[in-house]
């Protein structure tokens, strides 16, 4: 299966870190690191989010791809926006797998969602226990 890895600059994880990171989950399980694309202090909408998308739109026909992020919060800022970012890619036919918990993102989403939902902060931040990030 080919891998496409997704990075955001973050105040906790460089840009070389979160490469780094994508290529090792790649060899621990025995995915190709197909391309990666990066968004850098971005405001608005993310220029290498866009490239992604159309990447993953002309490997369709090839199949057998997968998107790797470090964590769900890489697909946006609030739950709205990563939501949305999921929903685009997945539409593709391509699974969304997270680094930090090494799983499909979908239910991590979900759960995120729930909680945000139930405590109405879906403007929230995302995290991967499913807890608010306040900071």
């Amino acid at each position: 299966m080919r891998a496409i890895g997704y990075f955001r600059e973050t105040r906790g994880q460089s840009l070389a870190e979160q490469s780094e990171s994508f290529l090792e989950f790649c060899r621990a399980n025995g995915y190709a690191a197909a391309a990666t694309f990066l968004d850098a202090n971005v405001e608005g909408e993310p220029t290498g989010f866009r490239q992604l998308l159309e990447f993953a739109r002309q490997q369709s026909p090839h199949g057998f791809l997968l998107v790797v992020i470090p964590g769900l919060a890489t697909l946006g800022e609030t739950m709205t926006e990563a939501t949305r970012r999921y929903f685009q890619i997945s539409s593709l036919g391509v699974s969304i797998v997270a680094i930090d918990t090494g799983g499909d993102v979908s239910s991590i989403l979900l759960d995120n969602w729930a909680v945000h939902r139930a405590g109405g902060s879906l403007g929230a931040r995302p995290t991967s226990a499913g807890r608010r990030d306040v900071g």
